[in-house]
């Protein structure tokens, strides 16, 4: 079953990885390598963070994976069994797997599992 992505729910997320580390939007925005006016844009609800923007946080953050940006589940490090890569649930998307297998040639660290075993 398909469910629609929460915005703010996201949000609440992506703040809590900067309460958790004790970052300000500035030091957010250096460490995960963006503008400070995109953590500005995104925090305020003006934009939706990319799908870029969130690899940036999950490279940075060992302990952030995907699947708990976009849905709430439980990170890395609470996780004993690792979930599908991100490549392959992308494949069942409509526009099909040669399309997403093209786009994330530039996002290597996405075919990676989302969630590692402990």
């Amino acid at each position: 079953m398909l469910t629609m992505l929460n915005k703010s729910e996201l949000i609440d997320r992506i703040r809590e990885v900067m309460e958790q580390h004790e970052l300000n939007a500035s030091s957010f925005a250096e460490t995960i390598g963006v503008q400070r006016s995109s953590i500005s844009h995104i925090l305020s609800g003006r934009n939706k963070p990319s799908l870029e923007f969130l690899a940036k946080i999950e490279a940075a953050f060992e302990e952030v994976s995907f699947e708990w940006l976009l849905k709430g589940k439980p990170n890395k490090a609470a996780i004993s069994n690792p979930s599908p890569t991100l490549a392959a649930s992308i494949s069942f998307m409509t526009l099909g797997s040669d399309f997403f297998a093209y786009a994330l040639k530039g996002f290597p660290m996405l075919a990676r599992p989302i969630i590692a075993p402990s």
